[in-house]
């Protein structure tokens, strides 16, 4: 495609039909030469956004999106979507990427209110930004406070061994049992928390916060911060499959610093409680420590403490840069 902005063609055959038309909470939607839409809420409106740091999939960016509504106890009804294209981008890769995306958001209950699409010659490798509009559920949580138990939900470093299991395929094959490179591949079935976050609403949970770049350290020092809190973390209780724990040695990566879509932190009164509750319904679900009234955020293991620190590069991105794909990606 051309650079600059998409032609009026490819905008009304590629984007423009997938735009307003799956929710009513859409009045009037974007057209040629109005890129705004409106939308009607009657309760608290909340705007949230991700962007395609990993190479995602459509649909892997729209469960992020509804992973982080159901965390703040949210639903989520519309899309807006900015997506930037390198010239040599072909119209069937942009029209691909909006149909798979409005399947995926019409499957959620969503739907796009506009997209803006853009071809630049800075642009190297296709970058996507999607904004969700939605509205806060009710009633309000408790506030966080001081010996409230801090769960984990399912296994850390799902989203990471997933990702890794498809790009190294070949030669974890040579080294893993093919069932086992297999079972990882298909972590992906683990990667919405709205069940989890569809329960806990129900128990006595007093914050819920998607564990994801940085992985569940870096997560834990977000959590605290955006709370005012302290924690202390038993290492050992941290969910990690096996799985995880042999790939991740393999490439000397630590799944503690991994992308980690499809676990959530929560914390709650009764802790144990909780986790019962969510291991009825088939969710992994392990208290891991406590909120504390201190200053520290820590992880506690038999020989070490480790005072947790915002989240810096993301393991995965090790492996994301030794394929051409990932190249001069980081930084646009």
């Amino acid at each position: 495609m051309k650079t600059g902005k998409v032609s009026e063609t490819v905008f009304k055959r590629s984007i423009l039909k997938y735009a307003g038309k799956q929710h009513e909470n859409i009045l009037k939607r974007m057209n040629v030469g109005s890129d705004c839409a409106v939308f009607s809420f009657e309760n608290n409106a909340v705007t949230m956004s991700v962007s395609n740091s990993f190479l995602e999939t459509p649909e892997e960016l729209v469960i992020r999106l509804i992973n982080k509504y159901a965390a703040e106890n949210a639903a989520l009804k519309g899309a807006v979507i900015n997506i930037l294209l390198p010239p040599e981008t072909e119209e069937a890769f942009l029209k691909d990427f909006t149909d798979r995306a409005a399947k995926a958001l019409k499957e959620a209950g969503a739907g796009i209110a506009s997209i803006n699409a853009e071809v630049s010659p800075n642009v190297k490798v296709s970058r996507v930004i999607i904004t969700g509009i939605g509205e806060k559920g009710a009633p309000e949580r408790s506030k966080v406070r001081a010996g409230d138990d801090v769960i984990i939900t399912k296994w850390i470093a799902l989203e990471a061994t997933e990702k890794i299991a498809h790009i190294k395929e070949a030669e974890l094959n040579q080294k893993f049992p093919a069932k086992y490179i297999y079972d990882a591949k298909n972590f992906d079935k683990y990667l919405s928390v709205v069940p989890e976050a569809a329960t806990a609403v129900k128990s006595d949970v007093t914050a819920m916060h998607c564990i994801s770049e940085g992985g569940v350290f870096g997560s834990l020092w977000e959590f605290a911060e955006s709370e005012g809190v302290g924690l202390s973390i038993d290492l050992k209780k941290i969910p990690v499959k096996q799985e995880t724990i042999e790939i991740f040695n393999y490439y000397d990566l630590n799944p503690y610093l991994a992308l980690s879509g499809g676990s959530m932190i929560i914390t709650a009164r009764d802790g144990n409680a909780l986790t019962f509750k969510l291991k009825e319904q088939g969710i992994n679900a392990v208290c891991v420590g406590k909120v504390t009234d201190s200053k520290d955020r820590v992880v506690i293991s038999e020989d070490f403490t480790r005072f947790l620190e915002p989240a810096k590069e993301d393991e995965m991105y090790k492996i994301l840069e030794r394929i051409p794909e990932f190249v001069n990606k980081k930084g646009e």
